[in-house]
């Protein structure tokens, strides 16, 4: 699956369905993103369940249970996680590389295919409507807390005829991999007050807020609203700092956990995000602005 969508095959189709179908092929980029982000993150959370000192110990112990080779045991093991990390890695690769094409898609429309003033805006619209939803379905942070053990079984149940000297190597101890979805989903799972509110709260300045400034400022800039759209986009513009501002306070809960053991990396969904925020920002300014325009015209 991964040399298809590398190869130059799939690069040169992308051509026409980019000339002619626009709007479809940035909803595929935009979609393939996501989901290659998801998938990369499942087998990520399976490689590091395998690792985690829980099922270290257990398979150790089955093996001194059962008079089993450890060595046998443990190269089960190597081979589960290896299939784990490398698919993993495959999916990841695959998003970048859609998130890439998304990217140089956008550059191109916002440069070469738009004609004037009123195709730019509805172009760079239609782009921070695509980068949104990247931003809220991939991952935004990833930390992973880990640490190399070494131990002595002797140590742990004292019934074992021999003292040994166990290496379980990197095990992890907790590995968290969340963007805007999977934390709201996480805060409603919850069931309780303390996770619903701030859950509801996100919902509304990161999905809801985002999707009716998009769609406020596009019928607003193609004529669809009264004489006050362009107050209304003005309104809105001041809020603009709202989303972002929550998605940081997520990001920064998210990092309170992260301690001395802890790998933490920002995924795409925050670069997308960010991204969604700049664009429609500066669109929204364009199309409160038109109307100015058009007066002083006249």
């Amino acid at each position: 699956m991964e040399s298809f969508f590398l190869c130059l095959k799939f690069k040169i189709l992308l051509i026409p369905a980019a000339i002619f179908a626009p709007g479809a092929t940035l909803a595929f980029f935009a979609a393939a993103t996501a989901y290659f982000s998801a998938r990369s993150s499942h087998y990520m959370r399976l490689y590091c369940d395998a690792l985690s000192f829980d099922k270290r110990m257990g398979a150790y112990f089955e093996a001194v249970k059962g008079n089993l080779h450890l060595g046998g045991l443990s190269d089960q093991i190597a081979a589960s996680l290896s299939d784990f990390k490398s698919r993993a890695q495959s999916f990841e690769t695959l998003a970048e590389v859609f998130a890439i094409y998304a990217v140089i898609f956008a550059i191109v429309t916002l440069a070469f295919r738009s004609a004037d003033r009123k195709s730019l805006v509805n172009n760079a619209f239609f782009i921070s409507a695509a980068f949104l939803f990247i931003g809220l379905t991939s991952p935004m942070l990833t930390f992973q807390a880990s640490k190399t053990i070494t131990f002595n079984l002797k140590d742990i149940s004292k019934t074992l005829p021999d003292s040994e000297i166990i290496n379980l190597g990197e095990t992890v101890f907790k590995y968290e991999s969340k963007g805007v979805a999977g934390t709201v989903s996480s805060l409603f799972s919850t069931g309780r007050i303390s996770g619903i509110i701030p859950g509801i709260l996100i919902v509304f300045f990161s999905v809801v807020f985002p999707v009716v400034k998009l769609a406020a400022g596009f019928l607003s800039h193609n004529g669809f609203l009264n004489e006050s759209r362009a107050r209304a986009v003005l309104a809105l513009g001041k809020w603009s700092m709202a989303d972002v501002f929550i998605v940081a306070v997520l990001l920064s809960f998210l990092a309170l956990d992260a301690q001395d053991l802890t790998k933490a990396s920002v995924g795409i969904g925050f670069y997308f995000f960010s991204a969604y925020w700049m664009i429609s920002t500066a669109a929204g300014h364009f199309a409160a602005e038109a109307p100015r325009t058009e007066k002083g015209v006249k």
